[in-house]
């Protein structure tokens, strides 16, 4: 029966990889609501100047048409379209602070989220790391009392270790070369 090779650097670094993989991808999704987020705010406020600016075109017209005394009108209609003006002003900053406010804590609920998902992935691949530890020295254990089987036992029952074994003299002899065989062209 073949035994599988089982390669912990290449296990841990593709463990390594899907946590880099996931964190990517979290970071991207996170990236991709922040834009969004981004354009429906930036719309948002090009219609509320669009509607001030339409605002602002009627009330010209509007005053406009009423020219009988004209310096008493035109004093009147300056100040009514500025006091508009200076309404819809205030309201476009108003909104544009909110859209920046709303903006901004998606932002930051964004970078809360990617530094939750890189630390998450660090505490898994942590968690990963030291359970391949201790599967290293589980199976570092199991090997070195397969090489070294202890003692040996003689049929006796007694048993022999290896310093108090006796050992017989070794001869010394020579081996000798057995001569080549030719072997014919093919």
């Amino acid at each position: 029966m073949a035994k599988a090779k089982f390669d912990i650097k290449g296990e841990a670094q593709k463990t390594l990889h899907a946590s880099v993989g996931a964190a990517d991808l979290a970071i991207e999704t996170v990236k991709e609501y922040v834009s969004e987020a981004q354009k429906r705010a930036q719309k948002r406020f090009e219609a509320a100047q669009k509607d001030a600016q339409k605002a602002f075109t009627s009330a010209q017209q509007s005053v406009k048409g009423f020219e009988f005394e004209p310096k008493a009108f035109r004093t009147q209609a300056t100040t009514v379209l500025n006091s508009r003006v200076e309404e819809l002003s205030k309201d476009a900053k108003a909104r544009r602070a909110a859209v920046e406010k709303r903006v901004a804590e998606l932002q930051a609920e964004a970078q809360k989220l990617a530094t939750e998902t890189v630390e998450t992935a660090t505490g898994t691949y942590d968690k990963l790391a030291e359970r391949g530890e201790k599967v290293v020295k589980r199976i570092r254990k199991e090997t070195s009392s397969v090489v070294d089987p202890g003692p040996v036992k003689k049929t006796t029952g007694t048993t022999v270790t290896a310093s108090t074994a006796k050992k017989a003299p070794a001869k010394k002899t020579t081996a000798k070369k057995a001569p080549a065989k030719k072997t014919a062209a093919k």
